[in-house]
């Protein structure tokens, strides 16, 4: 499975953010914004997205959208 997700890692970063959201627009407005604040962001485009990455990175914090097409945030928090 192919991750299209979108990094952006400040070299010092403390704290790493996934952003969880179906919205491209989204996702790339809260990921440049945090990473202008010097946080390590990571994007994905839905929950099996995210599940994925979340293999292979851990992360401080997660911003999920609850409403998204398949497994929503909520669904997404149960697991």
């Amino acid at each position: 499975m192919k991750i299209n997700a979108i990094e952006n890692a400040p070299a010092n970063s403390p704290v790493s953010i996934l952003v969880i959201d179906d919205n491209l627009s989204n996702r790339e407005l809260l990921t440049h914004r945090l990473s202008k604040e010097s946080y390590h962001t990571c994007a994905a485009g839905s929950a099996e997205e995210a599940f994925s990455i979340m293999d292979i990175q851990k992360f401080d914090c997660i911003l999920l959208d609850l409403n998204m097409p398949g497994m929503d945030g909520f669904e997404f928090l149960m697991r």
